[in-house]
């Protein structure tokens, strides 16, 4: 590549960094940041205007990409747009009109020239940075490293921008690492999910081609940044055809090749509450020890559930507190020593729900609110029923029977409406892990609960915490039995696809598909019973997945 060509291509890719923190930072009313990223973009045009004009032929050779006109009337927009502080279409002529216009200027370069003499400074700088940094790390490098992907299924691909992006076969299915279009925009889109100005230190899994490590290293001078990554490969690829200068010249930014997850196990183990750790999602998909891949995919989908649900959660918690209620601390001696049937609403629940109707003493019945009302229509009244679920369409558990004189427990962060509209004695849950609750309970004197994430893993936990004799689970399958979301007459009864689901054993040692946060679940409960040796744990269920450390047993023979 020609130098001057060479000294556009940066400068686009460094005018559309700029431009992309702009718009961002404009979008959210951040005018500060936003206009003052917005001056970098008009320098960086002024300074390189003419080298485009003189090398317009170079681009309009197919077709006219760049004239003076079209440089000139771009420009007069953005400063007649500053000049009235219209900050909204500052952004949208950025993103619309000048982004536009360096994309396609960057194609036409990727499409003429071999960017080999670029990737190789680049990888020349990347290694002389590692060298000083990591000396035996480096060294590996530079003796494996070639200039070509070292396996065929890895791909590496020039983008809109100019930016590379990084893509691998995986049974045959092509993933994506970064974005095809603008890996800048969408590194800074995901930095700015990731942090929070409460943490100091981050543990990342996943380098792919290291847009967004650099990004969240910009945000906060005074984070450190730990970057764990599990396959050599995408390592020498990054080396090889990504600007690392920033990432690796930082005394915060540490890259650590773990094939083995020992080195992020240890340190995952130590997390305090100054460090939090994020995945880069596409990494997971090339995560080749499969339970290693799932333990890592379950972490992301309960940190973003958690994440998506925290304004809900406060919603709910302020509305439930404002209550005059019981807590339920006061009801644990209705538990103690007695036999605990928790029914859940896994579709095994319709082969022995009637078998319920036999108990007969010592011995509580605590309801999902999903069953509640089957388990009414069939003349069979718990002791208690539990609901958990922040979202309104929990309502739907109890529309109908809200004059029940079944005790409701609930938790801090229900849906409000549930406790509000219900009118039988109500209990207070308290649980862990959510700062609101925690510091509720503290004030109050209130034990704290582990949730696990659903409502069955909470009012096992509760079981637990009140001291019961045995606890019996019935359809608590944790599995879609029969291709069956739930028992049927309940509010969620469908049939589900597991054609490409996750496969566990089931009670009978045959494979059933079950769900991400359903084997999260049941992971839960038999790291919650573990060690536990005086409670008798019992999946009377008849259906659905293994649970290690539960009995498995018919509901009849339990009674």
């Amino acid at each position: 590549m020609q130098n001057k060509i060479k000294n556009i291509f940066k400068n686009n890719m460094q005018l559309l960094y700029y431009s992309d923190k702009s718009i961002i930072f404009i979008k959210k009313q951040n005018y500060n940041k936003g206009l003052w990223f917005y001056k970098k973009v008009i320098d960086i045009i002024m300074n390189m205007l003419q080298d485009l004009i003189l090398n317009s032929n170079y681009f309009n050779e197919q077709y006219e990409v760049i004239n003076t006109a079209l440089v000139n009337s771009i420009l007069e927009e953005l400063l007649a747009a500053q000049e009235n502080q219209d900050y909204v279409l500052i952004a949208d002529l950025l993103e619309m009109r000048l982004n536009s216009l360096i994309k396609e200027l960057q194609i036409v370069i990727v499409q003429k020239e071999d960017n080999g003499s670029l990737m190789e400074e680049f990888y020349n700088r990347n290694i002389a940075l590692i060298l000083k940094k990591d000396k035996e790390f480096g060294i590996r490098l530079q003796r494996e490293i070639g200039f070509k992907p070292s396996d065929k299924n890895y791909a590496i691909e020039a983008t809109s921008s100019g930016l590379m992006t990084l893509s691998i076969y995986i049974k045959d299915r092509k993933y994506y690492f970064h974005s095809n279009n603008d890996p800048f925009y969408e590194a800074i889109l995901l930095a700015n999910e990731w942090y929070t100005i409460d943490k100091s230190v981050y543990i990342i899994y996943g380098l792919g081609l290291g847009y967004h490590v650099a990004e969240l290293a910009e945000l906060d001078e005074n984070i450190i940044i730990h970057v764990f990554e599990s396959d050599w490969n995408i390592i020498q690829l990054a080396f090889m055809y990504s600007d690392l200068a920033g990432l690796l010249s930082s005394d915060r930014i540490y890259v650590h090749y773990d094939p083995d997850f020992i080195e992020l196990s240890m340190r995952l183990k130590q997390l305090n509450e100054k460090e939090c750790f994020v995945v880069h999602y596409p990494s997971i998909q090339n995560i080749k020890n499969d339970f290693i891949r799932q333990q890592i995919d379950d972490f992301f989908v309960m940190n973003n559930s958690s994440k998506n649900s925290l304004n809900l959660l406060n919603f709910n918690f302020e509305k439930n507190i404002a209550r005059n209620d019981d807590y339920i601390d006061t009801i644990k001696q209705e538990f103690k020593n007695k036999d605990l049937y928790i029914v859940a609403a896994g579709p095994s629940l319709d082969r022995n729900y009637m078998g319920l109707k036999n108990i007969k003493h010592n011995a509580v019945i605590l309801s999902t609110g999903t069953v509640m009302k089957k388990l009414l229509n069939a003349g069979i009244k718990p002791d208690y029923v539990i609901i958990t679920d922040p979202n309104k369409e929990v309502y739907r558990q109890i529309e109908g029977i809200e004059q029940s004189d079944v005790p409701l427990l609930y938790m801090s962060s229900a849906c409000y409406k549930v406790p509000e509209r219900y009118s039988g004695k109500k209990y207070l849950i308290c649980q862990k892990d959510y700062h609101k609750a925690e510091q509720f309970a503290k004030e109050k004197g209130y034990m704290l609960f582990n949730t696990g994430g659903s409502v069955s893993t909470t009012a096992l936990d509760i079981g637990i915490k009140f001291g019961c004799k045995r606890i019996i689970f019935i359809g608590l399958d944790l599995a879609y039995t029969n291709n069956q979301g739930h028992a049927l007459d309940t509010p969620t009864a469908e049939m589900i696809d597991t054609t490409e689901l996750r496969k566990v054993l089931d009670i009978n040692g045959r494979l059933v598909g079950t769900g991400k946060s359903l084997d999260i679940y049941r992971k839960w409960i038999e790291k919650r019973i573990k060690g536990i040796d005086n409670i008798e744990f019992i999946d009377a269920t008849e259906g659905g997945a293994l649970i290690e450390g539960m009995r498995v047993c018919k509901l009849v023979d339990v009674i």
